[in-house]
């Protein structure tokens, strides 16, 4: 991991924090003055970041042939995706079911999952990516901005991902604000016949969500696959957090995966 994350340091140069040093297990990289961008983004400046993001992050990038891709996308979608949710139902003996979360009727995890479009999903360009694209990974400072804790891989690819994932995680992180998480702004209630979840959001991350959606309409991009992405990414999470911010992540990723399947079909 710690080689990988050097290689992709370099790879990000200008982007990222410099790396002075790196041993077999631990990274050093050069100290950066600037604000958490998850405290300080206001709308006008969003705007400015996602054009600074584009020209600087999602550069085009080339690493293995289309067919190949198109494989590690599947894989990191779908097959990670169904081992995570496997690991998250074990460890928390739950059972993969029909649930009603927020009054809305939800089908079973798998039965969701069996209804995603991978082969609509997995077709995508690739581009130079963060991996971890959120909000508190991103510095705001006197030059612009700074990015830090990048992902080692994409799908063991260290040049070329996809752009979608970087949008996705940003749109997850407008929605599911890490101050909040830590400050439990958050509920997650199971009961006998129902479940219901919720979560607090910042008005200027709110806002920041509708510059995120017009920047997609501008650039031509498909916001279909970010919001099929976004609670597959919450899915994904459920089985690395903390108690009850896992089952929250859990149940807020099936009942939102729900509803974008409902309006994509």
């Amino acid at each position: 991991t710690v080689k990988e994350r050097v290689a992709r340091g370099k790879l990000l140069r200008g982007l990222v924090p410099p790396i002075e040093s790196a041993t077999d297990n631990f990274y050093r990289y050069k100290f950066v003055i600037g604000s958490l961008y998850s405290r300080v983004a206001t709308p006008k400046d969003f705007k400015k970041f996602l054009a600074w993001a584009k020209e600087n992050v999602w550069k085009k990038a080339h690493e293995v042939t289309d067919i190949e891709f198109k494989a590690v996308c599947r894989d990191f979608y779908e097959k990670k995706t169904k081992e995570r949710v496997r690991q998250f139902l074990k460890y928390n003996t739950i059972v993969d079911e029909t649930h009603v979360i927020n009054g809305e009727e939800v089908p079973s995890g798998k039965d969701m999952l069996a209804m995603v479009d991978f082969d609509y999903l997995t077709t995508a360009d690739q581009r130079q990516f963060h991996g971890d694209f959120v909000l508190a990974n991103i510095l705001k400072t006197a030059g612009g901005y700074c990015l830090t804790d990048w992902r080692q891989n994409f799908g063991g690819l260290l040049k070329a991902g996809d752009m979608y994932y970087d949008l996705a995680k940003l749109n997850h992180n407008l929605t599911v604000n890490h101050d909040v998480v830590f400050e439990n702004g958050f509920s997650v209630k199971v009961g006998a016949n129902s479940i219901t979840c919720d979560i607090l959001r910042k008005d200027n991350l709110v806002r920041c969500e509708e510059v995120l959606r017009e920047f997609v309409r501008a650039e031509g991009l498909d916001m279909r696959k970010i919001e099929l992405l976004t609670p597959i990414i919450w899915l994904n999470m459920a089985p690395l957090h903390h108690h009850p911010f896992n089952l929250f992540l859990y149940y807020f990723g099936k009942l939102n995966l729900w509803r974008a399947l409902q309006k994509n079909k």
